[in-house]
C-alpha cells in the first residue's frame, strides 16, 4: 500500500490505515441504518471522517484508500454513489479481474474483424436479421 503521495507504507502504517478505514465503513454503515433518506456515499464518508478527528495527512491517506478500494471499483466518485445501495453487489459472483493494460483491451477484442472508422459522422444504422 502506498500513500496518496506515492510513499510505501510501513506495516504499522498499513495497520493504522486499515483500522481507520474499517472504523469509517462501520460509521457509514451505522449512518445508513439510521437515516430516513438516502444521501451520497461521499457525504457520509466526509461526516464519518470528521468524527474520527484525524490529521490532515491521515485524512488524505484515507481518501486515497477510498479512491483505490471503492471509487476505482465502481468507476465513479463516492459523491456519485448512493449511501444505501453502493455496495449492493450480491448478484455478481466470482473473482475480480484487473486489466493491467486498460479496459480498451475489451473493445479492441470486440473490434477484431470489424471495419471501425474513427473521425466519421454516423449517417445511418441499418439493422437486419443477420446482425441482431
Amino acid at each position: 500500500m502506498y500513500t496518496a503521495g506515492g510513499r510505501l507504507l510501513s506495516q504499522a502504517e498499513r495497520v493504522t490505515l486499515h483500522t481507520h478505514f474499517e472504523q469509517l465503513l462501520a460509521e457509514v454503515e451505522e449512518a445508513r441504518e439510521t437515516l430516513d433518506e438516502d444521501m451520497a456515499l461521499g457525504i457520509a464518508l466526509e461526516r464519518a471522517m470528521t468524527q474520527q478527528h484525524l490529521s490532515w495527512q491521515q485524512q488524505r491517506d484515507l481518501w486515497h484508500c477510498i479512491h483505490t478500494t471503492i471509487e476505482q471499483d465502481y468507476a465513479t466518485d463516492a459523491a456519485n454513489l448512493s449511501l444505501w445501495y453502493w455496495d449492493e453487489c450480491h448478484d455478481f459472483h466470482g473473482v475480480h479481474g484487473i486489466f493491467p493494460h486498460g479496459y480498451d483491451q475489451i473493445i479492441d477484442r470486440f473490434a477484431v474483424g470489424l471495419n471501425v472508422k474513427l473521425g466519421h459522422v454516423v449517417q445511418q444504422i441499418i439493422y437486419d436479421d443477420d446482425y441482431i
